[in-house]
C-alpha cells in the first residue's frame, strides 16, 4: 500500500512540526509538503497527488475559503480538513458548507489521525463509487453502441401489470414514433394481418408455466406511423416467479427485411435458374430443328451456294450449284471454285483456276480471294463465265460473299445467281425505253409546239375586237402559255414525268412580270422556291393557279401607277404538304376566294384547287396574300369536280 500523502497549509513551523510528529508517528512513510500561499498551492496539486489536506484556517496572505475555492477549481475529490486554534462553531460550519470534510481544534490534535482515516477512507470509497459508476456507464455506451451497431431493439414487458418498455429500435420496427408511450396491443397492432394469429399462439405458448420460457420466430409488421412493411426476426425469454407465474417476458428484435430479400431474390434466382434451364433445352431442340431445316434449305436452295476454304478450294456444295456445272457435287469438292463452277478458263489451263491470263481480270474469283484474304463482303458482283455445261456460252452470275470463320480457319460463303437470262431481258427492255423515252419526249415538244401555236393565235387575236375580248383573249393566252411552258421543262429533262416547280416558278414569274406588270422598274419581284418536284397532274394545276394569283396581283393590286412588291413563296410546310403562297402589299382583295368570284380567274383558281385535294384561303396582311396548300401526292379522292370554264 502506498503511503499517506499530506498537503498542509501552515504558516507556524511548531504547528506543521507538531502534526508531521502526530502523523509520523501514525505512519513513518507518511509524505507531507507544507505550503503557505495559493501559488505554492496550486503548484502542489498541479505536480502531485495528495490524499488529504490539513488547513489552518488563516494565514497572513492565504486562508482555508481561498484554500477550498482552488481545490474545487482543480475538480479533485480530496478530503479537506481544517485544523486551526481560532476558528469557532459558525466559522467551522460554514467551512463544512463551503466544502470542507472536518474541523480540528489545535488544541485537540488526538482527533486527527481517526479523522484522518476515516476521510480518506471516505474519498477512496466515493472513488470506487465513481469508478463503478464510469465502468457502468461506459458499459452501456459499449451496449449501446452494439445496439445500434447491429440494429437490434429491446423489449422488457411485464405480463402482471401490462407494463412494457421499447427501445428506440423496438419502436422502428414496428413503425412506431419515438416519443409516445407503446403498450403491447400497439405492438400487436401493428403486426402483419397475415402473421398476427401466428404470432399471438406463440406468445400464449411461451408464457403457459410448462414452458421452457424460450421462443423465437419470424413475422412481418406494417409500421403504424410510416406504414412500411419489415421483416423482424425475434427472440425472447419469458422469466416466471417461484409459482410458474410469467412475471417478465424480455428480447430483442432484429429488421430482417434485407436478408429476405435476398432470400426472395435467390428464390426467383434458383426459379429463373430452372426456368433457363428449360428454356436452353427447348432453344436446343430448336436449334437441331432449325440446323436441320437450314440443311434443308441450303440443299435445296433456289440459288448456288459454295464454301470456299482458304486455299480456294470448294469445301461444301448444294445441288443447284451442282446442276450449273454439270457434276455430282463429290466431283465438286475439293477443286478451286473455277474448276468447279466448270469455267472454261480453267479448264483450258493445265494448272486449274487462278493461272489463266483471263483469270487475272475475272471478279469472280478476285471477290472470293479477297473475302478469305481480308474478310470483305461483297454483294450482287456480277461477271461473265465462259461455263462448259452451257455448250461454251457466256453466263452471267451474280456473285455475293460473306466472310466466315471456324475453328480459326477462314472461309467464304458464295452465293451465285444464274443471271443471263434476266440480263438479255434487261437490254431489250432498255432499248425498248430508249425507244419510248424519244417518243415521249417528241410527244411533249410536239405538245409545247402546239400549245404555243394557240398561244401565238390567241396573241393575235387580241388585236381586233373589244377591250374586253382582248382582256379575256390576253389571260387565255397567257393559261395556254403557262402549261406550254410545263412540257417544254418536261421534254427538256432527263425525267419525263416530274418537272423542278421552282425552276419553273424562277421562269415563269418574270414572263408574267413583264408581260403585265407595265413598267418593269414599279413593282419588285422576290422568289422564295425549294427545289421541289411534281408529278405533271400536281404542276399543271399549280402552274395554273400561279398564274392566275400573280396575273390578279398585277392587275389589280396597284392601281394608278402604284408602287409595290409581290413576294412568291413555294416550300413544304410539313411533312407530306406543300404551301404555295402570293403576297402583295398593294391595295387588297374584296372578296375571300371561297366566296362567288367576279371573274373566270378565282373560278379557275377553286376548281384546281379542289383538283388538287388542297385548300386556298386569304391570310390578313398589309395587301392580299393567298396560300394554297395541297398534299404532295394525290389522294384517290383528289379528282376533277368541276369543268373548268371555256
Amino acid at each position: 500500500m502506498s503511503p499517506l500523502r499530506v498537503l498542509l497549509i501552515e504558516d507556524s513551523e511548531s504547528d506543521a512540526a507538531l502534526i508531521r510528529r502526530l502523523l509520523k508517528k501514525a505512519d513513518p512513510e507518511t509524505v507531507l509538503l507544507r505550503v503557505e500561499e495559493a501559488g505554492a498551492m496550486r503548484a502542489a496539486l498541479n505536480n502531485g497527488s495528495w490524499d488529504v489536506i490539513l488547513a489552518d484556517y488563516c494565514l497572513p496572505h492565504f486562508d482555508a475559503f481561498l484554500a477550498l475555492r482552488i481545490l474545487r477549481e482543480t475538480g479533485m475529490d480530496i478530503p479537506f480538513i481544517v485544523v486551526s486554534g481560532t476558528v469557532g462553531e459558525e466559522v467551522a460550519v460554514k467551512m463544512m458548507k463551503c466544502g470542507a470534510h472536518d474541523y480540528l481544534l489545535k488544541d485537540d490534535l488526538m482527533r486527527l489521525i481517526p479523522a484522518i482515516e476515516r476521510e480518506v477512507k471516505e474519498a477512496r470509497r466515493r472513488s470506487e463509487h465513481r469508478q463503478s459508476r464510469k465502468a457502468l456507464s461506459e458499459s452501456e455506451e459499449r451496449l449501446t453502441l452494439a445496439l445500434e451497431a447491429t440494429q437490434l431493439g429491446t423489449f422488457d414487458f411485464n405480463p402482471q401489470s401490462g407494463d412494457l418498455v421499447a427501445s428506440q429500435f423496438a419502436r422502428r420496427h414496428f413503425g412506431l414514433p419515438g416519443n409516445t408511450p407503446v403498450t403491447c396491443d400497439m405492438l400487436l397492432a401493428a403486426l402483419h394481418p397475415d402473421d398476427r394469429e401466428v404470432v399471438q399462439r406463440v406468445i400464449q405458448k411461451v408464457l403457459q408455466r410448462k414452458a421452457d420460457g424460450q421462443c423465437a420466430a419470424d413475422f412481418r409488421t406494417v409500421g403504424t406511423d410510416d406504414g412500411v412493411e419489415r421483416w423482424l426476426s425475434v427472440t425472447g425469454r419469458v422469466l416466471f416467479d417461484a409459482d410458474g407465474n410469467p412475471i417478465r417476458f424480455v428480447g430483442v428484435s432484429l429488421d430482417i427485411t434485407g436478408r429476405k430479400q435476398i432470400e426472395e431474390a435467390l428464390r426467383w434466382s434458383v426459379l429463373q435458374e430452372e426456368q433457363t434451364q428449360g428454356e436452353l433445352r427447348r432453344q436446343r431442340d430448336a436449334l437441331r430443328a432449325a440446323y436441320s431445316e437450314l440443311a434443308a434449305i441450303y440443299a435445296n436452295a433456289p440459288v448456288m451456294l459454295l464454301v470456299v476454304d482458304e486455299a480456294l478450294n470448294v469445301e461444301k456444295v448444294n445441288d443447284q450449284a451442282a446442276r450449273f456445272a454439270g457434276q455430282e457435287i463429290s466431283e465438286m469438292l475439293g477443286l478451286r471454285q473455277g474448276e468447279a463452277m466448270g469455267c472454261l478458263n480453267a479448264l483450258d489451263n493445265p494448272e486449274g483456276c487462278g493461272f489463266s491470263p483471263l483469270c487475272q481480270d475475272c471478279a469472280f474469283r478476285g471477290a472470293v480471294l479477297d473475302t478469305v484474304k481480308q474478310g470483305n463482303r461483297y454483294t450482287n458482283v456480277e461477271t461473265w463465265l465462259p461455263v462448259a455445261a452451257a455448250s461454251h456460252q457466256q453466263r452471267c452470275l451474280l456473285i455475293s460473299t460473306t466472310p466466315m470463320q471456324f475453328n480459326g480457319r477462314k472461309k467464304a460463303l458464295v452465293c451465285a445467281q444464274d443471271i443471263t437470262r434476266l440480263k438479255h431481258t434487261v437490254r431489250q427492255l432498255e432499248t425498248a425505253l430508249t425507244e419510248k423515252t424519244v417518243l415521249l419526249k417528241e410527244v411533249h415538244h410536239r405538245v409545247k409546239n402546239n400549245l404555243a401555236v394557240i398561244s401565238s393565235l390567241l396573241s393575235m387575236q387580241t388585236e381586233v375586237g373589244g377591250p374586253e375580248a382582248r382582256l379575256a383573249l390576253g389571260e387565255s393566252h397567257r393559261r395556254v402559255h403557262s402549261i406550254a411552258l410545263i412540257h417544254e421543262f418536261l421534254y427538256g429533262n432527263d425525267r419525263l414525268d416530274r418537272v423542278n416547280f421552282a425552276e419553273y416558278a424562277q421562269r415563269l414569274v418574270p414572263e408574267l412580270h413583264a408581260a403585265c406588270a407595265g413598267d418593269p422598274l414599279r413593282i419588285a419581284l422576290h422568289i422564295e422556291a425549294e427545289p421541289i418536284e411534281l408529278g405533271i397532274d400536281r404542276a399543271v394545276p399549280c402552274a395554273l393557279i400561279l398564274n392566275e394569283l400573280l396575273t390578279n396581283a398585277f392587275k389589280h393590286a396597284f392601281p394608278g401607277g402604284r408602287d409595290g412588291e409581290i413576294r412568291v413563296s413555294f416550300r413544304q410546310s410539313e411533312p407530306g404538304m406543300l404551301e404555295l403562297s402570293i403576297t402583295d402589299n398593294g391595295v387588297g382583295a374584296k372578296s375571300e376566294p371561297s366566296q362567288a368570284a367576279h371573274g373566270i380567274g378565282l373560278s379557275i383558281v377553286r376548281i384546281l384547287t379542289a383538283q388538287l385535294d388542297g385548300s386556298l384561303e386569304r391570310q390578313p396582311c398589309a395587301g392580299t396574300c393567298y396560300v394554297l396548300r395541297f398534299p404532295a401526292v394525290p389522294s384517290p379522292r383528289a379528282v376533277l369536280t368541276e369543268p373548268i370554264p371555256a
